[in-house]
């Protein structure tokens, strides 16, 4: 029984991830890149101060699901330790600097693991991008099983006030934030019919204007 429904679990998988995926987050919002020259940001404080280390050529491709990038320079090498890149149309940030800067709150989850970029967009007064995360209390007490359902597309952006990022797990945590910093927002987190998580935040973070 248990291998029938773990085979049934797989199947529907890739459905599931689709269905989380299926909407672009970035098609209305600004690219970064203007405020970020094209170039190699080796650290975070070239990344903060906009000033890329590096200028020479380099190419991207992506994965299947279009979210993880990866770079390599004009030798064909990997790009694999800067903290960011601008190709001067797009701003990416390495995934495994986002993890290593977030915020005490943010900690406690898992991600699929790889070297990678993320694509950053502006969202109200963020920099915003996304990835998907899996609650690592999930695979403790549920097993495999209950680790891959709990697989979810999760909300980040970053907070230039403390050099950090913020991963908002769920919308209980994103509504304290929101709560903090613009209370006239909170009526608009609420999940409409068929909204995913992810979604709600999509929307409200548009919402957000510099303070």
């Amino acid at each position: 029984m248990r291998n029938k429904l773990l085979s049934l679990f797989l199947l529907i998988l890739p459905f599931w991830v689709s269905a989380q995926n299926q909407f672009d987050p970035m098609q209305n919002d600004p690219s970064v890149s203007a405020n970020y020259p094209k170039g190699i940001y080796g650290t975070i404080e070239d990344f903060e101060n906009k000033t890329p280390s590096e200028t020479s050529d380099f190419t991207a491709r992506t994965n299947n699901d279009s979210i993880a990038y990866r770079f390599s320079n004009a030798a064909g090498k990997n790009i694999k330790d800067a903290f960011a890149i601008s190709d001067g149309t797009n701003l990416y940030i390495r995934m495994k600097d986002i993890v290593k800067n977030f915020d005490k709150g943010s900690k406690g989850q898992a991600r699929d693991g790889g070297n990678y970029y993320l694509k950053v967009y502006r969202k109200g007064a963020y920099l915003y991008t996304e990835d998907f995360f899996t609650s690592n209390m999930s695979g403790i007490l549920g097993g495999a099983i209950a680790s891959a359902m709990s697989r979810r597309m999760k909300a980040i952006i970053y907070l230039p006030e403390t050099h950090k990022f913020k991963l908002f797990k769920n919308l209980k945590f994103f509504k304290f934030f929101i709560e903090d910093n613009y209370p006239g927002l909170v009526p608009q987190v609420e999940q409409e019919k068929g909204e995913f998580e992810v979604e709600v935040i999509r929307r409200v973070l548009s919402q957000t204007a510099p303070q």
